[in-house]
């Protein structure tokens, strides 16, 4: 890798574990310091700029695995859907009341031409009105491309939604906002593509709302098909698998209720960044560091809920997500977002939905 990314290693990682599989990761945060003779079998590739480090991977004469989207190279990829992030981003406006949205033209940038994609799709099914941008120019300094960008978010009429799949682009474009004085997320909601290891997002001056991608299992997903190559499975140039489970992040950008009590914040991050199957009330008090009763007290006064309630909530809406992509059974849905048993999963989620897990699953 030139371009890093944790979750495809974790993934990749718990696919080589599953499997007695051996993964030299050492090179995926300095990918130009690639060894010239290194003793692979197979190698995933995931480079941005670096021409260099493509020419030497030809060179070694094995299996090779793309997973990258903006590399053209003609190998098998595995590549992060970023037109479902764009539909994932649309969904979540709508449900705020949002009817309007913005959207950046990046010209043929692969991540965000499809992300626009997915945005367009979704907002003609919506009926959401798409209001046009001055595409981004390259050549223009960036500073001043975002200026005119946050000028022209700001002459337009209404509520709406700026959604960008570069966060860098908006975090620029979000600070000229304020300077023009225009209220985030009251007049303008802000939602970004969350694909950026230095997490841009969440330390903008007012975190932004995130669509995040699967990277792990771009990761997993990615080591079982180079493993099937390995073991003699062949797959076309062309082969492109695209991964679009989605999550996501709300936060002051869109309006979710902020807080200034630390604690809160801490447990408010722990329950967003949490892994689903072993996320508790317990965890989040110890990850907070208050004692049970002053947390409880102080999220209630601060999120308007209890801790118990904010977990449940969130394992409905990612088993949502996970019915409603039909890959996994009723029964693995509920053991993925942490549900004791399938009878624990039903009821709670026919209490909290009306519907019952299977009748989503089947689209009804």
């Amino acid at each position: 890798m030139d371009f890093f990314v944790p979750g495809i290693i974790e993934g990749a990682g718990a696919y080589a574990r599953e499997c007695g599989l051996s993964i030299d990761s050492r090179w995926a945060v300095r990918a130009d310091w690639m060894p010239d003779q290194p003793r692979w079998d197979g190698i995933m590739v995931h480079l941005v700029d670096r021409a260099d480090v493509w020419d030497k991977v030809r060179a070694l004469g094995i299996p090779v695995l793309n997973l990258s989207s903006r590399t053209r190279d003609v190998h098998p990829k595995v590549e992060i859907d970023s037109a479902a992030a764009g539909r994932r981003a649309i969904a979540e406006v709508v449900e705020r009341g949002i009817r309007k949205v913005a959207i950046l033209d990046f010209g043929t940038e692969p991540v965000a031409l499809r992300f626009n994609l997915g945005v367009r799709c979704e907002a003609r099914k919506r009926d959401v009105s798409i209001r046009g941008l001055p595409g981004w120019d390259s050549e223009v300094e960036f500073e001043t491309m975002a200026r005119c960008i946050a000028r022209s978010l700001a002459e337009l009429d209404g509520q709406l939604a700026f959604l960008c799949a570069h966060a860098g682009v908006a975090y620029s474009v979000l600070r000229h906002l304020q300077e023009l004085g225009t209220e985030v997320p009251d007049e303008i909601a802000i939602v970004v593509l969350d694909k950026d290891v230095q997490r841009t997002a969440e330390m903008a001056a007012m975190p932004m709302s995130v669509v995040r991608p699967d990277f792990w299992e771009h990761g997993y997903v990615a080591a079982r098909l180079l493993h099937r190559m390995l073991r003699g499975r062949e797959y076309p140039a062309r082969t492109l698998i695209r991964i679009r489970h989605t999550d996501f992040i709300e936060r002051e950008s869109t309006g979710r209720p902020t807080t200034r009590d630390p604690f809160v914040r801490k447990a408010l991050h722990g329950l967003q960044e949490g892994e689903l199957r072993s996320l508790s009330v317990e965890g989040l008090v110890s990850y907070a560091g208050l004692s049970r009763r002053t947390l409880e007290q102080r999220f209630k006064k601060e999120v308007g809920t209890t801790l118990h309630r904010a977990i449940l909530k969130r394992r409905i809406r990612e088993a949502t997500r996970l019915l409603q992509a039909g890959d996994a059974t009723v029964g693995e849905v509920g053991d993925l977002c942490g549900f004791a048993s399938l009878h624990y999963f039903s009821s709670a989620y026919k209490r909290e939905t009306g519907k019952t897990p299977g009748s989503v699953r089947r689209g009804g």
